[in-house]
């Protein structure tokens, strides 16, 4: 082979995409990794990001009416968030599984991968650090994803950003309090406030339409 110029050729064309594939592949493989290691994280600390992001919003009196930030609170619903978990982690998974067949493709499949898989898993990360504020106000499940999509841009930034940080030796426990925070102020500004008003509150114009 090593005196047959096309084999030669071959072999170094093999070898590329074979090198490039995997380098894609293991990064994609760090950044679930991360993730994995993130939202166990957020689960664990889910009573403390609870209250956290509950003095967020009292602090900008954006609090829903009727919302404590205890600790006692906080607790009582962490069987709720654990459900909750569940259905992101289904719905992440499988979308990630839909993804899987483009590995078949040499490095266009791989490129493709690891870029679609890395704007789901951002997507994702974001999702969940805005969870406590979705809680706090009841949301159905359906309703988080549909507002999670609609703001996908800023949600995709929130978890880039969350990741990128997330990835740094030793930073999680510093990392964490921050992102909660952050994506506290994310919804905010992105969830308009009379949303949160009783119909009783809300402008005659607003109830009327």
């Amino acid at each position: 082979v090593m005196n047959d110029a096309e084999g030669i050729r071959n072999l170094i064309g093999t070898g590329i995409i074979q090198l490039v594939g995997g380098k894609l592949t293991a990064s994609i493989a760090l950044l679930v990794g991360a993730v994995f290691v993130n939202l166990f994280g957020t689960l664990i600390a889910s009573p403390f990001n609870d209250v956290l992001s509950g003095r967020v919003e009292a602090l900008e009196g954006r609090l829903p009416a009727g919302t404590a930030t205890t600790w006692a609170q906080a607790v009582g619903r962490f069987g709720l968030v654990l459900i909750d978990e569940i259905k992101k982690w289904t719905v992440y998974l499988a979308v990630m599984a839909l993804l899987v067949p483009l590995m078949i493709v040499p490095v266009a499949g791989h490129v493709a991968f690891t870029v679609l898989g890395s704007l789901v898993t951002f997507w994702f990360l974001g999702f969940e650090y805005l969870d406590y504020c979705f809680s706090r106000r009841l949301m159905r499940f359906s309703d988080r994803r549909a507002f999670c999509w609609r703001n996908k841009t800023a949600i995709i930034g929130l978890g880039a950003a969350i990741a990128s940080t997330t990835m740094i030796p030793f930073a999680g426990l510093v990392v964490m309090p921050l992102a909660v925070v952050g994506a506290t102020l994310v919804f905010l500004e992105l969830h308009p406030a009379s949303s949160d008003q009783p119909p009783s509150a809300q402008p005659q114009s607003q109830q009327a339409s």
